[in-house]
């Protein structure tokens, strides 16, 4: 992680309040989309492992003996959770690009600060 560059810079660099101020909001930032992927990695996780329980209730032969109801409603919650992993991937998929981005821009504001020394 970059934040650790932050220790060794001298406090004269702190007074230049725009670049330190526009470091905050990228760190800030940063945590928000970091937390968000992982947030989303779990849902994606928890989602797996429901659809891998549901799979499987579907194989049982007593789930084969419950009314055509309760067959459709076990297929519906496994076309669901499918359609929710999908989705859900995605936005990991974002996530992790938006966390990429926001890791560079803290490099590099980070990079400006020690160079204005």
């Amino acid at each position: 992680m970059v934040l650790f560059l932050v220790d060794h810079v001298p406090l004269r660099i702190m007074t230049k309040p725009g670049m330190v101020k526009e470091f905050a909001w990228i760190a800030v930032d940063y945590g928000k989309a970091l937390y968000q992927y992982h947030e989303s990695l779990e849902l994606v996780k928890r989602e797996k492992e429901s659809l891998r329980i549901f799979r499987k209730w579907a194989r049982k032969p007593q789930t084969r003996k419950v009314s055509a109801h309760a067959l459709d409603s076990l297929r519906q919650e496994i076309l669901s959770t499918q359609q929710h992993i999908w989705s859900d991937s995605s936005t990991c998929k974002y996530l992790r690009g938006e966390v990429t981005r926001l890791e560079r821009a803290l490099a590099a504001q980070t990079r400006k600060l020690v160079a204005t020394e």
